[in-house]
């Protein structure tokens, strides 16, 4: 097999709808431009979350971008140690390092579908002042049942300790936000971007729902005007945009199609389906595959789990990208064989 030419550099190692911005947000994009000399105004975005998730505007906290929430949370409230599933966004992992806090890991099996067992997880958490979940979780695309979810929250309530839900992929499911749930419990918050689903990374904006006197002591110690006039009405607009939605649900079922079948051609790579990709077990591993990946111009996360498998992790990008993907993959393992 001849090697794939190199061409533009394609990054996968973020996690974005692939039908990129919808029209409805660039042209209230277009519009904002008008009023960038004025200092924004986040009102109108608050009201409509408060309204859809049922919370009060005082339980809804707008800054740029979850990451930029959860540092905040970290430095405010000063958790020791975090309780994370693994493995686990690369991203999160540096947060947490920066900002000095102990991270226990808590391995989740491909024999048990990435499935956190919500019992072994409180006894783990005993010792451990705070935990983090990502529902669905980030890399492995499993997701957790609201039971699990409700206990997890009233576990935090009772034991006094930081529970940080991370639903910044919720809407790539139809999983039920447990939203207001949490933001009536005083340890249980809620992280939500539009930089993943609605493709805005540029723009920086994200928001966290729960307890008002924490949220209003985060706001306290946050950046004044941390986010911009333009990201606000883009975000409102996808919000809105049910058609976006259904393209886009339309779009990453017919690419999973494809990619299912592109698979079955690899024979040493193993797809787990994701609800905006593949998690691809590589067997036997790879040796520098990330770096031979980039070799190739192509930019992509490596995983390993407890047990030591090898995993790439493969968000859906246009039919030319994703095309692009398989035949580099193709080509490095059929180097190794």
């Amino acid at each position: 097999m001849n090697k794939p030419s190199a061409r533009k550099v394609l990054d996968f190692t973020l996690i974005s709808n692939p039908l990129v911005p919808s029209n409805k947000a660039r042209h209230a994009m277009r519009k904002a431009i008008k009023t960038v000399r004025q200092l924004p105004r986040t009102d109108f975005l608050t009201r409509y979350l408060c309204a859809t998730e049922h919370v009060a505007e005082e339980q809804i906290l707008l800054g740029h971008g979850a990451s930029h929430l959860f540092s905040l949370m970290l430095r405010a409230l000063h958790p020791r140690s975090i309780l994370l599933p693994m493995p686990a966004p690369r991203a999160y992992e540096e947060i947490l390092e920066k900002e000095g806090v102990q991270i226990r890991p808590f391995a989740l099996d491909l024999e048990q579908s990435f499935a956190i067992d919500g019992e072994a997880f409180k006894e783990r958490w005993r010792d451990v002042d705070a935990a983090l979940i990502l529902n669905p979780h980030n890399p492995t695309g499993a997701t957790l049942p609201q039971a699990v979810i409700t206990d997890l929250i009233q576990t935090s309530s009772e034991r006094d300790k930081l529970l940080i839900i991370d639903e910044t992929l919720r809407d790539f499911t139809d999983n039920p936000s447990l939203a207001q749930r949490a933001a009536a419990t005083p340890n249980a918050f809620v992280l939500r971007s539009f930089s993943t689903y609605h493709a805005l990374a540029g723009l920086r904006l994200g928001y966290i729902i729960g307890d008002d006197d924490i949220l209003s002591h985060l706001e306290h110690n946050m950046e004044p005007r941390s986010v911009n006039s333009i990201a606000l009405p883009a975000a409102l607009a996808s919000l809105k945009d049910k058609g976006y939605r259904a393209r886009t649900a339309r779009y990453l079922s017919d690419e999973k199609e494809y990619a299912l079948k592109k698979l079955q051609a690899i024979d040493r790579a193993k797809p787990v389906v994701t609800p905006w990709g593949i998690f691809i077990r590589i067997e036997p591993s790879a040796s520098d595959i990330k770096s031979r990946f980039t070799d190739e111009r192509i930019l992509i996360d490596e995983y390993k789990d407890a047990q030591g498998n090898q995993y790439l992790s493969f968000p859906f990008r246009s039919r030319a990208d994703n095309a692009r993907f398989f035949r580099t993959l193709r080509w490095l393992l059929r180097g190794q064989s």
